[in-house]
């Protein structure tokens, strides 16, 4: 799944991942376009930075994950992402959602 951070401010913004419990284990973050990993990654003014999630499950059943994404340079400015993921024994099923609020 994919999502896009937007800066809608007229300053730089600073995307830091904290996870909580266990998420880094088995997700991953990674730019759209790039492939690189998101860590620490500036956002220009009036910019936007895809994002694309990888699930790396290890076991069948339904999870629930959640990551604080935050603006470094501003702590206040957090936002979290539950990202919900159903994992069967059927390689061609599969279901994430990711949703922030």
């Amino acid at each position: 799944k994919n999502f896009t951070v937007r800066n809608i401010s007229e300053v730089p913004l600073v995307l830091s991942l904290r996870f909580r419990k266990h998420a880094r284990h088995f997700l991953e973050f990674t730019e759209y376009e790039s492939g690189l990993p998101v860590t620490d990654h500036p956002i220009s003014v009036y910019s936007h930075l895809c994002i694309h999630v990888t699930y790396k499950p290890i076991q069948v059943g339904e999870f629930e994950y959640e990551v604080d994404i935050e603006n470094s340079l501003t702590e206040s400015n957090i936002e979290t992402l539950c990202i919900r993921a159903i994992v069967t024994e059927e390689l061609h099923e599969e279901g994430l959602e990711v949703s922030c609020g």
